[in-house]
């Protein structure tokens, strides 16, 4: 059996220019973490004297003999790429709730990828379990998602990601212990008990990067996110991070058609 503890996501900068439509015309530079909140999954193979083939515990508990019969998409999709044909039992469960705003459905595959990998005797690297996941969520399950949250999931800590048409390179944001420490004592997270299918936000920013009316609006958004990521490298006052914040959520409330 491999149990896997996958970080959940809180995006500082980047977020809505992580999308592949963006970042391949407009080099940009993303900064995210990965959080002290986690999904967790046991995988292993199930003895061959069960009668189902497969089982998936999660808000829901699936049994069954054949892949096209499980309901849960990422799960059906990495048994059927990564299972090698073995019967597996996954069982799942995560400190936050699903559609909290905090990547948890790429938390899951990133965890489930690394253990499927795992029980059949393969292992990878930070970067090569990211970008795996970001081509599985993208090409495989035709999602509609950026890049970030895979990334803050297979990394953990603090995650500088640089993207351009030529490729996509995370890596853990050194910055000085003591600055960290300060922006954690002036961060303050909550929950409003409110779900949201991140699909229906992440289209409407596709589509704004297509629209040329919006183009100014993203332009704009790119550039406080730069000033953004300046603000991390030079350890400046939490009330720069406000400002500034505070103007992309603005923009972002216009490209996800919330005003």
């Amino acid at each position: 059996m491999f149990i896997s503890r996958t970080p959940y996501r809180l995006s500082f900068y980047g977020g809505s220019l992580d999308y592949k439509g963006w970042y391949q015309n407009n080099p940009t530079k993303i900064i995210c973490a990965g959080l002290d909140y986690y999904c967790y999954q046991s995988v292993r193979r199930i003895p061959t004297f069960f009668e189902h083939k497969y089982r998936i515990c999660y808000s829901k508990i699936e049994s069954t003999t054949n892949i096209d019969d499980i309901q849960h998409p990422s799960a059906r999709e990495i048994i059927r790429k990564y299972s090698n044909n073995l019967p597996i039992e996954i069982s799942y469960t995560g400190d936050l709730p699903a559609r909290s705003g905090v990547g948890s459905s790429s938390a899951f595959t990133v965890g489930l990828i690394n253990s499927m990998r795992a029980i059949n005797n393969k292992y990878i690297g930070r970067t090569e379990l990211a970008l795996e996941a970001i081509d599985f969520e993208q090409n495989v399950l035709n999602e509609v998602v950026g890049i970030q949250d895979q990334c803050a999931s297979a990394f953990g800590g603090l995650i500088l990601i640089e993207a351009d048409k030529q490729s996509i390179r995370p890596r853990r944001f050194i910055i000085n212990p003591d600055y960290l420490s300060y922006l954690q004592n002036n961060l303050v997270m909550g929950f409003d008990g409110i779900s949201r299918n991140s699909q229906v936000a992440a289209k409407n920013v596709v589509t704004s990067i297509s629209e040329k009316e919006k183009h100014e609006m993203l332009l704009e958004l790119a550039d406080l996110n730069s000033q953004g990521v300046d603000l991390f490298s030079s350890q400046e006052n939490i009330n720069k991070h406000a400002s500034i914040t505070k103007k992309i959520r603005d923009i972002k409330f216009q490209l996800n058609g919330d005003r």
